[in-house]
């Protein structure tokens, strides 16, 4: 066994054999398309998972922002029923005077 590149028998690489024309050229596309449908496969794989990513993101930023604004609207909403209640309660009170 020589080193002639063109014997399919003779190692090119590691693990790779050299094919006769034109097989060799039917190696290369085969390689070229392998290494297309791989690199699509992350794509759609990465596009996948930035997606999730983002919904989660998204609910969860939903999430926080709720819990926000109630804490910061409980006080000041808490007191305006107090208020409302106190105001029902007087006006009663009121109307109640009135007719006796």
């Amino acid at each position: 066994m020589d080193n002639n590149p063109s014997d399919p028998t003779t190692p090119v690489g590691a693990g790779a054999w050299s094919l006769p024309p034109p097989f060799d050229q039917v190696q290369s596309h085969l390689g070229q398309a392998i290494v297309t449908a791989v690199d699509q496969a992350l794509d759609r794989t990465m596009d996948s998972k930035l997606q999730t990513m983002r919904t989660e993101l998204t609910n969860e930023l939903t999430v926080a922002i709720n819990d926000a604004v109630h804490k910061a609207l409980k006080g000041p909403l808490d007191e305006w029923v107090k208020d409302r209640q106190s105001m029902t309660f007087r006006l009663r009170n009121l109307e109640a005077a009135q007719r006796n």
